[in-house]
């Protein structure tokens, strides 16, 4: 799929600001160290659970329209088209 050239998204692959992804970062790590091996594996089994439930909330018609998100925390800018 092709992004329209009048977009003005980041490149693929310019990542996160840098701020944004040293917090990121230093979240992920405080979590992992606070998680048991296990409790990480469910969530990495519980987190595929979530997005398909969000899918189905959507009519089938449009889960395949692209669609251009507002900008959140933790995604890549090219990421929202």
């Amino acid at each position: 799929m092709d992004l329209p050239k009048s977009l003005p998204l980041q490149e693929p692959g310019t990542g996160l600001p840098r701020p944004e992804l040293l917090i990121a970062r230093l979240r992920f790590r405080l979590r992992r160290w606070r998680m048991s091996n296990e409790a990480v594996a469910q969530e990495f089994t519980d987190e595929p659970r979530r997005f398909e439930a969000l899918i189905a909330q959507c009519p089938p018609n449009k889960r395949a329209t692209p669609a251009l998100i507002e900008r959140i925390r933790g995604i890549e800018d090219s990421s929202r088209y």
